[in-house]
């Protein structure tokens, strides 16, 4: 028997595709995965401002984005083409040139006085991000509405859990390089 949605999680899933947030948020992740696929950058600079706009409006987006709380039960095989993936690090990796490892605390907030130092790096940050992204993009992407509603709850979900420190770190590690660099 195929597992469909009840009624009410097809009207949310529907409600949270027409908002203006989330369809946002869809046009800036394709926007930032074809940027990191594509753009040729004449400098490593010109690569990290432009990383760190697209970065700023995914945090933004991500950090509005409502949330589908669950997933539906039906499973899908869906997954980015490593040997496609690893070109895209590749690339990743020539543009920053310089511009890639940085320090940052891992958690301000921390109380403890010896809160540890950690190693960034932006190759890192941008891969994940713009794996999560694409992969959480090619499940949107098919018709079902079991898909899309995964596919949501996986945008928001990586987001909260995963990629939004990746993405701060970024931003901040971004800024100090452009204002040290001017």
């Amino acid at each position: 028997m195929r597992n469909t949605l009840p009624l009410s999680d097809k009207i949310l899933v529907s409600k949270i595709i027409a908002t203006n947030e989330f369809t946002s948020f869809i046009d800036a992740a394709k926007k930032f995965c074809l940027f990191v696929e594509t753009y040729e950058a004449e400098t490593p600079r010109g690569f990290i401002s432009l990383a760190q706009n697209h970065l700023l409006s995914l945090y933004n987006l991500g950090n509005s984005m409502m949330i589908i709380e669950e997933k539906s039960d039906k499973k899908y095989d869906v997954q980015i083409n490593e040997q496609e993936y690893q070109k895209v690090l590749h690339f990743i990796a020539d543009r920053l040139w310089d511009y890639r490892y940085y320090w940052y605390v891992f958690d301000p907030t921390t109380r403890k006085k010896d809160t540890g130092i950690v190693y960034g790096d932006l190759y890192e940050d941008v891969g994940a991000i713009y794996r999560y992204l694409k992969q959480s993009l090619l499940l949107y992407g098919l018709k079902s509405a079991d898909a899309k509603q995964n596919a949501i709850w996986d945008f928001k979900w990586h987001f909260d859990t995963y990629w939004s420190s990746h993405c701060a770190n970024a931003i901040c590690a971004i800024h100090y390089f452009l204002q040290k660099h001017k």
